[in-house]
């Protein structure tokens, strides 16, 4: 029993020096500061560059140009032990549709906030069916269906708001405000989209890592960032 408890105690003693020489090994992801999240990521869809002020950061990302994706924002802040990152992403633009002589669909252009975009990712095409019948008098009304998600639009007047809700993410929302032209077949409308996205920074510092997104939403065609830090 003595050389059990001898041998336990030399053993504790190894573990204890071992753990102090591995944590002067590991880096301090607080004392790193900005190194460990200011620069420029990348992984297969996006390009984004971070800038950090103390624990508050400012990101924009870039789709690369092999992808249908558009750019965004990111805002957010730093956890205290700093190896998460809580974010907001959001992306704003203006979208003209016009729609058809039987009211059933309409078509049109989304267009990026310019402060965010420049090139063939500005602009995608856009289509909508009605769902349903026409009801009442104000034509717009009602809910549209795209190939990625349904749309309700509110019409009051020549007031319109509406909501876009994705099909494959069901926590995404996209908010739209605007009027119909005077004679009611057009629409000019501002959008915006606002989503949680929270990162985890890997133990040397060069990969962020989505939280929360896995397998199961990989394969109900969500996007999981998974970026390494470039340079």
């Amino acid at each position: 029993m003595k050389k059990i408890v001898y041998t336990g105690f030399i053993l504790a003693m190894a573990l204890f020096f071992g753990v102090m020489a591995i944590a002067d090994e590991t880096p301090d992801k607080e004392a790193a500061g900005e190194e460990a999240w200011a620069g420029t990521w990348s992984d297969a869809n996006f390009t984004v560059i971070i800038e950090q002020n103390g624990s508050e950061i400012t990101a924009t990302g870039i789709p690369h140009e092999n992808t249908q994706y558009i750019p965004f924002l990111l805002s957010g802040v730093i956890s205290d032990d700093g190896t998460t990152l809580l974010t907001v992403m959001k992306t704003t633009g203006i979208l003209n549709i016009v729609l058809s002589d039987d009211q059933m669909e309409y078509s049109g252009i989304q267009t990026v906030d310019p402060e965010l975009c420049s090139g063939k990712h500005c602009s995608h095409t856009y289509h909508a069916t009605r769902n349903g019948s026409l009801l009442g008098g104000d034509v717009w009304s009602g809910e549209w269906v795209t190939p990625n998600g349904s749309i309700t639009l509110n019409q009051t007047g020549n007031a319109i708001t509406g909501t876009y809700y994705s099909f494959i993410d069901p926590e995404f929302l996209q908010e739209l405000q605007g009027s119909a032209s005077e004679d009611g077949k057009s629409l000019f409308l501002n959008w915006s989209t606002s989503e949680a996205v929270n990162f985890i920074l890997s133990d040397d510092d060069m990969h962020l890592i989505e939280n929360e997104c896995g397998d199961e939403e990989i394969a109900n065609g969500e996007i999981c960032f998974n970026l390494t830090k470039q340079g």
